[in-house]
């Protein structure tokens, strides 16, 4: 391996712990996120049936629509952060095999500096802007599919009942 080659993959390394740095952040900040969420529905659902107001019913179904975008923002992130993450550790999981395999398979050298030459560096230069169709693809798909449109509808059902006096005080 050359010089030069040797300082790429210095790179490859660093690059890879970055990412994995910023992959722990995102996910320790999506789970802020989401028990802000839940808390803040919470109270609104609560504070509607407590004191018979639809209008607090209707505030709690925003506030899921709201974080579903915000918490989806960090799952789309997180998401991103781990393909190049993904990319990294091929390049070095190339490494790994080129030096294991030694002689006995130049290919496995040749592999390797087909990844390491093809690596693009920084997560950053790598995003692209969010769009809502994003939602699609952030992590974990439960939450998205599953939990926000659950606090949606129930939002929706205890602003229909408290408005039309079923439930409430």
């Amino acid at each position: 391996m050359s010089d030069s080659e040797k300082e790429r993959l210095r790179l490859v390394e660093l690059d890879y712990d970055r990412t994995s740095d910023f992959i722990k952040s995102v996910v320790a900040t999506a789970g802020a996120i989401r028990g802000l969420a839940i808390t803040i529905w919470l109270g609104l659902v609560g504070f509607a049936l407590q004191q018979d107001l639809w209008e607090l019913g209707a505030l709690a179904s925003v506030v899921a629509v709201l974080f579903l975008f915000l918490d989806g923002y960090h799952g789309w992130l997180y998401e991103e952060a781990m393909k190049h993450a993904r990319a990294a550790e091929a390049v070095t999981s190339r490494y790994y095999n080129a030096l294991s395999r030694g002689d006995d398979d130049p290919d496995a050298l040749v592999d390797f500096r087909v990844q390491l030459r093809i690596h693009r560096f920084g997560l950053w230069s790598s995003l692209r802007h969010f769009a809502v169709r994003d939602l699609l693809i952030a992590r974990p798909p439960l939450l998205y599919r599953v939990l926000y449109p659950s606090l949606l509808g129930l939002g929706v059902l205890v602003t229909v009942l408290v408005g039309a006096g079923v439930i409430g005080k």
